[in-house]
């Protein structure tokens, strides 16, 4: 199905509260979602087929319900990497108010096994994330760092499993997507630098750095 008039084609229908999205390598599409208390769907990660197939890849952590997943992203070797902060089930602005069952992480799913494993729980609020070209490193946005939201970058080791050596790459007020925007594509940067200056402030240390 497509939106009269402009060929835009529909991801998802019915939808519930789809927040992030990712397409593979191969075509098919990932989407995080979240719903509290209003429909069976709850908090999961779903991939989508060609033919409209859709797929549960994860929708618990041992036993206990994910938050409010935020963000996704496909490695090439297939793995679905995603957020899942606690902004949606935290009141009624954003989805269905509950209690939190799991912590805040970063998750791996294995594209092969289907296995999940938790690669970073020391983010506070993680939100936004991609890959740099390469995929050596790993970003993510740091949506409730103290005193200020941060870019967070860490390096992609273990054949592509694990995540290690944490640092900051920026530390600024009002990072979420950036990360995505601009990290991936190197070469936006330089074409958007007064974006960056109204995100960032006016310090040209902090550009240089970015």
């Amino acid at each position: 199905a497509s939106l009269d008039g402009f060929g835009v084609p529909i991801a998802a229908s019915p939808a519930s509260d789809e927040f992030g999205s990712a397409v593979a390598y191969d075509g098919a599409q990932f989407l995080v979602t979240w719903t509290r208390n209003q429909d069976a769907y709850g908090s999961r990660v779903t991939r989508t087929e060609y033919d409209g197939t859709l797929t549960v890849l994860l929708d618990n952590w041992q036993g206990h319900r994910l938050n409010s997943p935020n963000d996704v992203v496909v490695k090439s070797d297939g793995s679905i990497w995603f957020t899942d902060p606690v902004f949606g089930i935290l009141g009624y602005y954003e989805g269905y108010m509950a209690t939190p069952e799991v912590g805040q992480h970063v998750y791996r799913i294995d594209g092969e096994t289907g296995e999940a494993t938790i690669v970073a729980d020391d983010v506070l609020g993680p939100n936004g994330l991609c890959f740099a070209p390469g995929e050596s490193m790993l970003y993510v946005v740091e949506s409730r760092g103290v005193p200020h939201r941060k870019i967070l970058a860490y390096d992609v080791t273990a054949n592509g499993r694990e995540l290690r050596h944490k640092r900051v790459v920026i530390d600024a007020e009002e990072p979420r997507a950036i990360a995505k925007a601009v990290v991936a594509n190197p070469h936006k940067a330089r074409q958007l630098t007064g974006q960056i200056a109204n995100l960032f402030g006016d310090d040209r240390a902090q550009r240089r750095k970015f």
